[in-house]
């Protein structure tokens, strides 16, 4: 009478059947069941040969690593209690005495026991790897190797190792390049001019007399004085580029930090830069940091090509000069030291005393009127 779906009709609204009309006997309807119960599904889950009973999976028992782990006392003791065939191993329903079943062992071809029975170590298995479908009965692995690549990378110090534009090139006096010699140069646009350690000096006899000139850097302003190389060019390892440098100005406060120069092997343990690893050139113990290439020569700092890779991770850029790193290239990050130690304190440009060392890549040079 609840049911919406049905109409609900009077006796008096139902028609008297005349006596001409038969009466039929309705048809029965009967339906066939179309799911599991309970208890059929609990009893199923029970069965050893459709479910591990120890992992609930639809694994074999005799493939359970769980078991093969045990002793053979302790599994005789597991499968007395789970009321399990010794025989086959995959029914409740029978005991080992009344089993039709032929046992073969795939660890050893045996035809009197199954393999959850064998006596060997788990170890000894040679039945294929069983995937994640059949519960995660993984074989096991082979522990990781502990590998070194950061400490190839970083060089074995504690700290991380960050690279910046720093460019192995060729340098020389112009019309002389018989006399080029292998130098690193920083590629720096927070320079204004472009400076030159003394060793060009020597290295080239390249003569003249010093000129004053302040240096203003993070640490403050330094009145100093330094010679002019007028004319030299660089050119790039491939040889395809040359440049006319402008002049140089003496400065021995270049950033020497060797660590910063990018290497092969650095871009070669970022996967995303392994393409390019093969056109960064071999760190060169013998050749020094000698130039530094400031906004004064705006050609050097053009990016022509780039590589991004992922959020925080190391990029590339390629330069008229060649290929250069930039970013923090440790593997991991697990260099970073504890503690922070200060044997004395430095006076930043606003002449307030700090721990931190001040940036040595931002210089200003201002030339003044030479008195000589």
């Amino acid at each position: 009478m609840n049911d919406p779906s049905f109409k609900a009709i009077s006796q008096t609204d139902i028609p008297e059947p005349s006596k001409n009309t038969k009466m039929h006997r309705q048809r029965e309807i009967s339906v066939h069941k179309t799911d599991v119960g309970a208890a059929e599904r609990s009893a199923g889950a029970k069965s050893p040969d459709r479910q591990c009973p120890i992992h609930k999976k639809p694994h074999l028992l005799g493939k359970s690593r769980a078991v093969r782990e045990k002793s053979i006392k302790e599994r005789r003791v597991f499968l007395k209690e789970h009321r399990i065939c010794f025989k086959c191993c995959t029914s409740t329903k029978h005991m080992a005495q009344d089993c039709k079943y032929t046992a073969t062992c795939i660890e050893c071809g045996s035809g009197k026991h199954n393999s959850a029975l064998h006596p060997g170590s788990v170890s000894q298995t040679k039945e294929p790897t069983p995937t994640t479908e059949h519960g995660g009965e993984l074989a096991p692995t082979a522990p990781s190797e502990v590998t070194s690549n950061c400490t190839d990378v970083c060089g074995g110090d504690e700290s991380n190792r960050s690279c910046s534009k720093i460019c192995l090139v060729r340098i020389y006096p112009v019309n002389h390049r018989e006399k080029a010699t292998k130098v690193y140069t920083v590629i720096d646009k927070h320079s204004n001019r472009s400076l030159v350690r003394s060793e060009f000096f020597d290295t080239f006899n390249v003569q003249g007399p010093p000129s004053p000139y302040s240096l203003r850097t993070c640490s403050g302003v330094t009145e100093t004085m330094g010679r002019r190389a007028p004319s030299s060019q660089i050119e790039s390892m491939d040889g395809e580029v040359r440049l006319l440098l402008p002049s140089l100005v003496e400065c021995n406060n270049i950033p020497n930090n060797r660590s910063e120069i990018p290497s092969p092997n650095t871009a070669s343990n970022h996967p995303h830069l392994k393409a390019i690893a093969h056109l960064i050139p071999e760190l060169e113990q013998s050749a020094p940091i000698m130039l530094l290439l400031g906004r004064d020569i705006i050609t050097a700092h053009k990016v022509r090509n780039q590589v991004n890779g992922p959020r925080d991770a190391p990029f590339a850029q390629k330069l008229d000069l060649g290929w250069v790193i930039v970013g923090n290239v440790c593997l991991g990050g697990v260099h970073k030291p504890d503690t922070i130690n200060a044997l004395y304190t430095r006076t930043t440009e606003q002449k307030r005393p700090s721990i931190f060392e001040p940036c040595p890549n931002v210089l200003q040079v201002k030339e003044r009127s030479s008195q000589f």
